[in-house]
Protein backbone atom coordinates (compact mmCIF):
# COMPACT_ATOMS: atom_id res chain seq x y z
CA UNK A 1 0.00 0.00 0.00
CA UNK A 2 1.20 3.29 -1.16
CA UNK A 3 1.49 6.21 1.14
CA UNK A 4 -0.87 8.11 -0.65
CA UNK A 5 -3.59 5.35 -0.57
CA UNK A 6 -2.74 4.97 3.66
CA UNK A 7 -3.80 8.94 4.00
CA UNK A 8 -7.17 7.79 1.40
CA UNK A 9 -7.99 5.13 4.40
CA UNK A 10 -7.03 6.62 7.06
CA UNK A 11 -8.79 10.03 5.76
CA UNK A 12 -12.35 7.80 5.18
CA UNK A 13 -12.29 5.49 8.48
CA UNK A 14 -11.38 8.98 10.40
CA UNK A 15 -14.42 10.82 8.83
CA UNK A 16 -16.71 7.39 8.76
CA UNK A 17 -15.90 6.70 12.58
CA UNK A 18 -14.95 9.70 14.12
CA UNK A 19 -17.82 11.87 12.62
CA UNK A 20 -20.17 10.89 15.42
CA UNK A 21 -18.24 11.98 18.14
CA UNK A 22 -17.83 15.39 16.62
CA UNK A 23 -21.13 16.09 15.74
CA UNK A 24 -22.76 15.98 19.10
CA UNK A 25 -23.74 18.92 21.36
CA UNK A 26 -21.96 19.78 24.40
CA UNK A 27 -24.44 19.34 27.88
CA UNK A 28 -25.80 22.79 28.42
CA UNK A 29 -24.76 24.23 32.00
CA UNK A 30 -27.44 23.90 34.31
CA UNK A 31 -29.30 27.13 34.73
CA UNK A 32 -27.78 29.57 37.14
CA UNK A 33 -29.25 32.00 39.68
CA UNK A 34 -28.76 34.85 37.93
CA UNK A 35 -29.71 35.31 34.29
CA UNK A 36 -29.67 38.47 32.20
CA UNK A 37 -29.59 40.25 29.29
CA UNK A 38 -28.48 43.86 27.99
CA UNK A 39 -28.03 45.84 25.27
CA UNK A 40 -26.94 48.83 23.48
CA UNK A 41 -27.50 51.09 20.58
CA UNK A 42 -26.91 54.21 18.79
CA UNK A 43 -28.03 55.32 15.37
CA UNK A 44 -26.78 58.26 13.70
CA UNK A 45 -28.22 59.86 10.16
CA UNK A 46 -27.14 63.08 8.47
CA UNK A 47 -29.22 64.25 5.53
CA UNK A 48 -31.66 66.62 4.81
CA UNK A 49 -32.15 66.32 8.96
CA UNK A 50 -29.59 65.07 11.63
CA UNK A 51 -30.77 63.19 14.07
CA UNK A 52 -28.99 61.13 17.05
CA UNK A 53 -30.97 58.09 18.69
CA UNK A 54 -29.42 56.33 21.75
CA UNK A 55 -31.01 53.26 23.91
CA UNK A 56 -29.92 51.03 26.52
CA UNK A 57 -32.12 48.02 27.93
CA UNK A 58 -31.62 45.37 30.89
CA UNK A 59 -33.39 42.73 31.74
CA UNK A 60 -32.30 40.74 35.19
CA UNK A 61 -33.79 37.05 36.61
CA UNK A 62 -33.08 35.87 40.01
CA UNK A 63 -34.22 32.53 40.11
CA UNK A 64 -32.55 30.28 42.64
CA UNK A 65 -34.64 27.26 41.95
CA UNK A 66 -36.78 27.59 45.20
CA UNK A 67 -40.34 29.50 45.29
CA UNK A 68 -39.22 32.47 45.22
CA UNK A 69 -38.32 34.73 42.06
CA UNK A 70 -37.23 38.58 41.04
CA UNK A 71 -37.15 40.08 37.91
CA UNK A 72 -35.54 43.99 37.25
CA UNK A 73 -36.09 45.64 33.81
CA UNK A 74 -35.07 49.22 32.59
CA UNK A 75 -35.59 50.94 29.37
CA UNK A 76 -33.91 54.43 28.33
CA UNK A 77 -34.18 56.28 25.07
CA UNK A 78 -33.22 58.99 23.78
CA UNK A 79 -33.54 60.85 20.34
CA UNK A 80 -32.61 63.94 18.85
CA UNK A 81 -33.93 65.33 15.40
CA UNK A 82 -31.29 68.71 14.26
CA UNK A 83 -31.02 69.22 17.72
CA UNK A 84 -34.20 69.20 19.00
CA UNK A 85 -35.15 66.52 21.29
CA UNK A 86 -37.77 63.89 20.16
CA UNK A 87 -37.47 61.04 22.84
CA UNK A 88 -36.73 60.86 26.23
CA UNK A 89 -38.03 58.21 28.18
CA UNK A 90 -37.40 55.96 31.12
CA UNK A 91 -38.82 52.79 31.95
CA UNK A 92 -38.01 50.92 35.03
CA UNK A 93 -39.82 47.79 36.97
CA UNK A 94 -39.29 45.38 39.66
CA UNK A 95 -41.05 42.05 40.41
CA UNK A 96 -40.88 39.69 43.08
CA UNK A 97 -42.98 36.27 42.36
CA UNK A 98 -43.46 33.77 45.04
CA UNK A 99 -44.62 29.87 43.96
CA UNK A 100 -48.00 28.53 46.30
CA UNK A 101 -48.33 25.50 44.50
CA UNK A 102 -46.45 24.24 41.41
CA UNK A 103 -49.50 26.35 39.14
CA UNK A 104 -50.09 28.96 41.78
CA UNK A 105 -48.17 31.79 42.51
CA UNK A 106 -48.57 35.72 44.24
CA UNK A 107 -46.59 38.58 43.11
CA UNK A 108 -45.72 42.44 43.94
CA UNK A 109 -44.09 44.86 40.98
CA UNK A 110 -43.67 48.34 41.01
CA UNK A 111 -43.23 50.27 38.08
CA UNK A 112 -41.48 53.54 37.22
CA UNK A 113 -42.08 55.65 33.52
CA UNK A 114 -40.85 59.10 33.03
CA UNK A 115 -41.32 60.25 29.12
CA UNK A 116 -41.17 63.82 28.37
CA UNK A 117 -42.53 62.70 24.46
CA UNK A 118 -45.98 62.41 25.67
CA UNK A 119 -45.92 64.63 29.11
CA UNK A 120 -45.39 62.14 31.61
CA UNK A 121 -43.30 63.72 34.74
CA UNK A 122 -43.60 59.88 36.17
CA UNK A 123 -45.77 57.41 37.10
CA UNK A 124 -45.16 55.31 39.46
CA UNK A 125 -47.37 51.88 39.32
CA UNK A 126 -47.63 49.20 42.72
CA UNK A 127 -49.57 46.34 41.69
CA UNK A 128 -49.83 42.83 43.32
CA UNK A 129 -51.84 39.73 41.92
CA UNK A 130 -52.02 36.39 41.48
CA UNK A 131 -51.30 33.91 38.75
CA UNK A 132 -51.53 30.54 37.47
CA UNK A 133 -49.35 28.66 34.87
Amino acid sequence: MTTRAQMAAFTLSWVLCGSGALAQQPAAPPPGTWVGTAGAGVSVTSGNTDTINFNVAFDITRDPQTRHVQKWKGLFLRGEQDDALIANQLSLAFRNQFALTPRSYVFGQIEYVRDTFKLIDYLVAPSAGLGSR
